[in-house]
């Protein structure tokens, strides 16, 4: 999360404390540093040291405690929201059908971004968040999770033979649970600063975190469906 009014090398610094964890991501994809004892992994440590670079430049950069704290705070929230949840989606991409798992995820997601689109701009009433969201309604959210539900459906009967029908339904309904929790989540960010839409990046659609809101906590919920109970 970029800073306001932050140096050059204060973003830099930012960026690279935020991109810890996706690094040690790829790197624990290819190389199983998650056997290690206790299968703890180094992935918590990347995000403990990713903080502690923070600290670092906080204190090194700011007279103001006040101002160091919030600094940490802005670019921390910015790690642990986007970089990390989006770095389980190399872990994914590493297991056995791993292709066909991004697959799942990217269409059930985008299938039902769209549905609920469609169905709140031709059948929405009643709002689903007024205050954080005015245009999600009850309706969208519902049809949204029915596209969601028939997507995984679909899709693990053509790719992904081996998923039972009931077990598809249940992964559909609860990613698409963590896509809308996701987009509201984004929603309140913007709230809260004001905005629209997180960037101009996309004409028509915002930036780019407004693209990829959705995939933020469905992403861990299928790596870890996929590693417990698949």
């Amino acid at each position: 999360m970029a800073l306001p009014q932050e140096p050059y090398i204060g973003k830099v610094i930012v960026a690279a404390a935020g991109c810890i964890p996706a690094v040690v991501v790829l790197l624990e994809a290819n190389w199983p540093l998650s056997r290690f004892p206790q299968g703890i992994g180094l992935i918590p440590l990347s995000v403990v040291f990713g903080i502690a670079v923070l600290f670092f430049y906080a204190l090194v950069s700011s007279a103001d405690p006040h101002a160091g704290i919030q600094k940490i705070a802005l670019a921390g929230l910015g790690m642990l929201y986007i970089t990390l949840p989006l770095s389980y989606s190399m872990l994914l991409k590493a297991l056995i059908g791993g292709a066909e798992l991004l697959l799942l995820l990217v269409s059930v997601t985008w299938v039902g971004d769209t549905a609920a689109y469609g169905t709140g701009l031709t059948m929405g009433r009643r709002r689903l968040c007024p205050r954080i969201s005015p245009g999600k309604t009850v309706e969208g959210a519902i049809g949204s999770c029915v596209a969601a539900v028939l997507t995984a459906v679909v899709f693990c009967r053509i790719a992904m033979p081996h998923v039972g029908i009931g077990t598809a339904m249940m992964l559909g309904f609860a990613m698409n649970i963590a896509n809308q929790f996701g987009d509201l989540s984004e929603s309140l960010l913007k709230r809260a600063y004001g905005r629209k839409d997180s960037g101009t990046l996309l004409p028509g659609h915002g930036g780019m975190l407004d693209r990829i809101d959705s995939l933020l906590f469905a992403t861990p919920l299928l790596y870890y469906w996929s590693m417990v109970l698949h």
